[in-house]
């Protein structure tokens, strides 16, 4: 009987432990930085973080921050959510690499971004173009960790890129060097 009860208790220890682990790793208070990239949006550029659901859906929490400095970095600390899914916004001006100076017009850039274990999320052209797309495969049933790295791959493949990127599109900046930035 003794040996019975203890079985039961580990059951139910293990079963609470993993309970407690999902839960944590679903949500929790999240910092992170990144850039904003076309060439690097302008300081003073609002950034939002809306909470997405596991459908990607917004739950309607909503984080903002800004541009610090002008090679578009910003960063957000202790942002507590129930979801580890994020999209990120920014809409502004940008400076232009190839004409050496501001942008004329403002442009949106989004990224859809797992928090979990990120330090870096960038917003770029990359994440922008993927977007709909990890939108779609997850209505098509895709986690989104499947999704977003079908996207990317999908437009590696697009693009002719045979030598594909071990890293995820929000991780690229084109402020680092290597040969993948």
């Amino acid at each position: 009987m003794k040996t019975k009860i203890f079985a039961m208790s580990l059951a139910l220890i293990g079963m609470l432990a993993f309970a407690s682990c999902t839960k944590e790793k679903a949500g929790g208070n999240f910092t992170f930085s990144g850039k904003v990239q076309k060439g690097p949006f302008v300081t003073g550029t609002t950034i939002t973080v809306n909470e997405l659901n596991t459908s990607l859906g917004q739950t309607g929490k909503a984080f903002t921050s800004s541009i610090t400095s002008d090679d578009g970095s910003f960063g957000l600390s202790n942002v507590e959510m129930e979801s580890n899914l994020a999209l990120l916004s920014a809409n502004g001006f940008y400076y232009n690499e190839v004409i050496g100076k501001l942008s004329s017009a403002q442009i949106t850039l989004q990224a859809l971004a797992d928090l979990n274990n990120e330090e870096t999320v960038n917003v770029n052209v990359l994440t922008h173009i993927t977007k709909a797309r990890i939108e779609k495969l997850v209505a098509d049933g895709l986690s989104f960790g499947d999704a977003k790295r079908k996207a990317e791959s999908e437009f590696q493949d697009f693009l002719g890129v045979t030598d594909h990127f071990n890293q995820g599109f929000e991780q690229m900046s084109i402020a680092t060097s290597g040969d993948f930035n």
